[in-house]
């Protein structure tokens, strides 16, 4: 499974103000709308460091739309999003994963120890 750990910095739906669960042509319509917002040309008054918080909102919106456009992309963005979440399967404490032998497993730092 390709290793999708550094894009849950931020949360792609929440960027887009979809719900989990929007279909694609509701997703590309929050994208053009956020990203019209982001083009230089409707920020001409602003100055240059606005523009780079504003390119920079850009590519954030961009990486979003990268993922949650592309079906298999977006279920593996699904899929590690609420597997990070998960509790430990032995005490149901918060946990984390752990990858051993082709399987996902969440523990906690006591029953890791164990």
């Amino acid at each position: 499974m390709e290793n999708l750990t550094n894009i849950y910095k931020e949360n792609y739906y929440q960027i887009l103000g979809v719900s989990v669960n929007a279909p694609y042509e509701s997703i590309r319509k929050a994208w053009l709308i956020k990203i019209k917002k982001c083009h230089p040309d409707r920020n001409l008054t602003l100055n240059d460091i606005e523009l780079q918080n504003i390119s920079k909102k850009a590519e954030i919106i961009n990486s979003a739309w990268g993922i949650l456009k592309d079906e298999s992309k977006r279920y593996k963005y699904d899929l590690e999003n609420r597997l990070r979440r998960a509790k430990c399967g032995i005490c149901g404490t918060e946990g984390f994963l752990s990858y051993k032998n082709n399987l996902v497993v969440a523990l906690c730092d006591q029953c890791f120890i164990k």
